[in-house]
């Protein structure tokens, strides 16, 4: 098998950024269809993006682990129905080796600028060490959220103790016999702070605004149940299907003003009331639709605000001291801070220039909101290809579907170059239009329009990172290549 190493002399007929989930799918596309010059470029030392970057207390996932995986590559011995970071990372370095990935990977490297040659009809990407690369075919696989979110506060140079955001926990961090504040109350935070409240002196939450949270129903597989999820045929991707189906119906409970939604929203304020005290319903149930924010999943969040040594603050932070979190009316002396404030989900490849056909800058393209054909190719910038990218998020199941449908959908792009004897392709500025017309159509009618601080949404109001529909719409408008949406020189 050729590596990149020995290609040097040639274009890479694709260079892919990022070997998350992303990568390691296109990745597997690529080398299945016979494109055996290719590289993959990765800033970390190693494969998994997320699930390498993300490994605070209690982190894992909010999809069942047997539908968070590749359809083509199913783990049928998930130790849990949710599984943890750890399994997470194993699972997903083991696909990068069966697949045969590692030998195409320039791990810790970065890329800083890509630019279009109109002369060679080439993209000439340009590595943190200096190092350019030639390649036919720019893939993005750098995902939505990887870039950590930390809110500028007052006095936050002034804080004496240790203070981090979560995506970048510290190894050596000890909770035990400490007041730790962890300031949001979002996704991380709501796996973070019952392990915290195990073990630390007291742990402040504090709250900017409240979430819906559902019972996540996590439990642990039997071995019995192991064992046949191996052993009989079809059982387990029985029950993948059975997972993919019922989380796939949830998207018509976002439908913005209808029953569905209503009922949604009264049974996990039911649920939410049910786990909680009655002094904390003011404060931590929302009063906004349901789903305009993620819905959240924990069987012990709820639960751990009732504890001694847990403070829900719901005025949110004012501000940082050298000794504590400075609140509206006190301040809470603190040993240590936490983040867990998500990430800048948008503007999109913000850390790469990018530089397409005449000079085209994709941040200036983009700088009212970016305008996709299914969020993997955009007009100006011949043979770049985006996975996850732009209106491509779920908020109802598993975005590795999505994932699978672009890497089909790009592989044929870069087998129609192939037949045609083609060097570039882009798409046409119609075919942009008539899917944005439709996108921004169906989007309108979803309850992520409403006024909730969600992070679908960017400055202009416009809800640029969710996909509208369901995934089955989303793999029917993406199974088979529209070469007549594209012009090919």
């Amino acid at each position: 098998m050729n590596s990149p190493e020995s290609l040097d002399s040639q274009p890479l007929e694709a260079l892919i950024i990022g070997a998350g989930i992303s990568g390691i799918c296109i990745g597997r596309q690529l080398l299945q269809a016979g494109f055996k010059r290719i590289a993959i470029i990765e800033k970390s030392n190693d494969v998994s993006g997320t699930w390498l970057e993300n490994s605070y207390p209690g982190c894992g996932c909010d999809v069942p682990a047997m539908l968070y995986s590749y359809s083509f590559a199913m783990k049928k011995d998930w130790t849990r129905k949710y599984a943890l970071q750890p399994e997470l990372l194993e699972y997903f370095r083991d696909c990068a080796e069966k697949f045969g990935l590692y030998p195409y990977l320039r791990l810790g490297q970065t890329v800083t600028q890509a630019d279009w040659s109109d002369a060679e009809k080439l993209w000439l990407v340009k590595l943190q060490s200096g190092e350019t690369l030639k390649t036919r075919v720019l893939i993005s696989a750098v995902g939505q959220l990887n870039r950590p979110s930390i809110p500028s506060l007052p006095g936050m140079d002034s804080f004496q103790g240790p203070s981090f955001h979560s995506a970048r926990w510290p190894k050596d961090f000890d909770p035990a016999g400490k007041r730790i504040a962890v300031i949001g109350s979002g996704a991380s935070a709501i796996q973070i702070i019952p392990e915290l409240a195990k073990t630390a002196a007291h742990t402040y939450v504090i709250q900017r605004s409240p979430n819906y949270i559902a019972p996540r129903n996590d439990h642990f597989y039997s071995s019995a149940a192991r064992f046949l999820f191996k052993t009989v045929p079809g059982l387990a991707q029985l029950y993948r299907q059975y997972l993919f189906w019922s989380h796939e119906y949830l998207i018509y409970l976002y439908r913005k003003g209808s029953n569905w939604n209503r009922g949604f929203r009264s049974e996990l304020v039911r649920k939410m009331r049910s786990r909680l005290p009655k002094a904390l319903w003011r404060t931590v149930i929302p009063k906004y639709p349901a789903g305009c924010k993620r819905v959240l999943l924990s069987d012990n969040y709820l639960q751990s605000l009732s504890k001694e040594n847990v403070t829900l603050c719901p005025e949110g932070a004012q501000g940082l001291t050298a000794e504590g979190v400075q609140l509206s009316d006190q301040t809470v002396p603190v040993d240590a801070v936490v983040y867990a404030t998500g990430f800048e989900s948008h503007p999109f490849l913000k850390s790469l220039q990018v530089t397409g056909r005449e000079g085209a800058l994709l941040s200036e393209a983009w700088a009212e909101r970016p305008k996709t054909y299914y969020g993997i190719a955009t007009e100006a910038f011949p043979n770049l290809f985006m996975l996850y990218g732009p209106n491509t998020n779920l908020g109802h199941n598993t975005i590795i579907a999505m994932i699978e449908s672009q890497s089909g959908l790009i592989t044929q792009c870069l087998q129609a170059m192939q037949r045609k004897q083609a060097q570039s392709m882009e798409v046409k500025s119609d075919a942009i239009a008539r899917y944005d017309a439709q996108l921004q159509e169906n989007l309108s009618r979803l309850v992520w329009t409403e006024k909730c601080g969600n992070w679908y949404t960017d400055q202009t109001g416009h809800i640029v990172n969710n996909w509208s529909g369901t995934v089955t719409s989303y793999r029917r408008q993406t199974k088979q290549l529209r070469e007549e949406d594209f012009q090919f020189s």
